[in-house]
């Protein structure tokens, strides 16, 4: 059977095996044969009920297909089957990511860098999410004027009297003294003799 009769091959209803058309939705899959993939991974289901790993896999050729409603409902099922399923809440969270969810991406996503602190994958989706969530921030405070630093022998306005910041920067001599006094950890606070 050569490459091109493979790819117009259907899979037919009840012929066959579970882990025959699990394993051939795998295949397909590292293949990239989302379409051949999607229909085997659909022929394995038809078995016995679906586990969390089945639906993972048919979730993610539906992502690639553009299904991302079938693909998010088939990984929320895989997270319902097994809840430590870190591979499902990284997909449900990029797709959220994708439909600009970020607050409920971000949660999906510190989920499953929960299960498994070294998925990648989920690292860098999350990443990404904080950027997005930082450039929403940024973008409204656009909206509000900005005002400027106090200029030389002013005070700020808007700082209380006892603070450093809010004391005059010109000293009785003239001389100035911009820089703020320096924050030192608890503990560390050095004493002159």
């Amino acid at each position: 059977m050569n490459h091109d009769s493979i790819k117009e091959l259907k899979i037919p209803g009840r012929v066959g095996s579970r882990a025959l058309y699990y394993g051939l939705g795998l295949a397909y899959e590292g293949m990239g044969r989302i379409e051949a993939s999607l229909d085997a991974l659909i022929a394995a289901s038809r078995f016995i009920p679906a586990d969390a790993d089945l639906l993972y896999h048919r979730g993610i050729a539906k992502e690639q297909l553009g299904d991302l409603t079938g693909a998010m409902n088939d990984f929320r099922t895989s997270v319902q089957l097994d809840p430590k399923h870190g591979p499902a809440h990284r997909n449900i969270g990029f797709i959220l990511l994708e439909q600009d969810r970020l607050d409920e991406g971000v949660v999906e996503l510190k989920e499953s860098i929960r299960i498994n602190p070294s998925d990648w994958k989920a690292n860098l989706n999350l990443g990404t999410a904080y950027s997005r969530i930082f450039d929403n921030i940024v973008k409204e405070l656009k909206q509000f004027p900005m005002t400027s630093p106090p200029k030389p022998g002013e005070t700020d306005p808007f700082a209380s009297a006892n603070s450093n910041w809010s004391r005059s920067t010109t000293r009785s001599t003239g001389s100035r003294d911009r820089s703020p006094p320096i924050a030192r950890p608890p503990g560390r606070i050095r004493t002159h003799p």
